[in-house]
């Protein structure tokens, strides 16, 4: 899916989405699936969460990258990993470190874009993704970039920081 992002739906000056997505889930043996803050119903209960990377282009939007939270309870039970068959080196990682690895990965992979848009990746009381962890290559890139909204849904600059 990331190769063809990159070739097929090139655009001059996309924005990258980072969001969470859950889903409710019953029982325990799903990987992931945990009792966590769901978004979908704004409570904590049994969910499996993702969080994704989103190219959005002029020809339309497409995933980038997409990969599965694992909250503690999964991450420091190595048995029960295995039993699901992930691997021993998955470790825990919030989502905001999630979403930051997604992008330090788009901008290692040459990916062209212009903005970075983000909501919704709490681990805690506010949005952390774009932190100064993230901040520097999108500065590098001279890429504009807002985390979570204000009380009017307008967007709220990382770090105090203006999106262009």
């Amino acid at each position: 899916m990331q190769a063809y992002a990159a070739r097929e739906l090139r655009d001059p000056s996309p924005t990258l989405v980072l969001d969470d997505t859950q889903v409710i889930k019953k029982g325990d043996k799903s990987v992931g699936v945990g009792h966590q803050h769901c978004g979908t119903t704004g409570d904590v209960r049994n969910c499996r969460v993702m969080v994704m990377l989103t190219y959005a282009a002029a020809s339309g939007p497409t995933f980038y990258d997409r990969p599965l939270h694992l909250p503690q309870s999964w991450t420091g039970d190595r048995e029960r990993c295995r039993t699901a068959g992930v691997p021993d080196e998955v470790a825990f990682a919030t989502k905001p470190q999630l979403g930051i690895a997604m992008l330090q990965g788009a901008v290692a992979g040459g990916l062209p874009f212009s903005r970075v848009a983000a909501d919704g990746l709490r681990q805690g009381p506010r949005s952390e993704v774009l932190t100064a962890r993230a901040e520097d290559p999108l500065r590098a890139r001279g890429a504009a970039h807002a985390a979570g909204s204000g009380p009017a849904g307008q967007a709220v600059p990382a770090e105090g920081r203006s999106g262009r």
